[in-house]
């Protein structure tokens, strides 16, 4: 397995933000600038308290136009939610993903993402060393649409 973690602080409460990452799972699309379009898994949720089951996004990724993620981790009192993907079953057979929404002070938030990618032999690690630039970035693009979706959100509102 190989990490990836990335954090922004956020103006905004933990609370609002959570609801944003957690109970908008699905509509990730509405935020996301690399999700064209997201919606809900049509099965019920396998994760106690999980709003949804799962995802699935159609991206403008290259090489992943659609990625479905499945919540496997929920936890609404730390404001927790940890989802999987499986990308390319021979090379990258699992791609993992926590959120953490930690409030810092009332009007303010730290947002944490922590990826992990299990390759399978030679050919997926050498893969994945080509892919964890593009992967890295992308992780603080999605932070950056959420911070900028979320300053949006609070201009409007007061």
């Amino acid at each position: 397995m190989t990490d990836i973690s990335a954090a922004i602080i956020v103006a905004a409460p933990a609370e609002r933000v959570w609801q944003l990452v957690a109970h908008h799972f699905a509509q990730v699309d509405a935020w996301a600038t690399a999700v064209r379009s997201s919606h809900p898994l049509p099965e019920r949720p396998i994760v106690p308290g999980a709003p949804v089951a799962g995802r699935v996004c159609r991206t403008g990724l290259p090489g992943l136009s659609q990625v479905t993620e499945r919540i496997v981790a929920y936890d609404e009192a730390t404001r927790t939610l940890t989802y999987e993907a499986r990308l390319l079953p021979g090379l990258i057979p699992q791609a993992r993903n926590q959120w953490e929404v930690v409030p810092i002070g009332d009007t303010h938030s730290r947002v944490s993402t922590h990826g992990s990618v299990q390759t399978q032999g030679i050919p997926g690690m050498l893969l994945y060393l080509l892919l964890r630039p593009f992967l890295t970035l992308a992780g603080r693009r999605f932070l950056r649409d959420l911070r900028r979706h979320v300053d949006r959100e609070m201009s409007r509102s007061g």
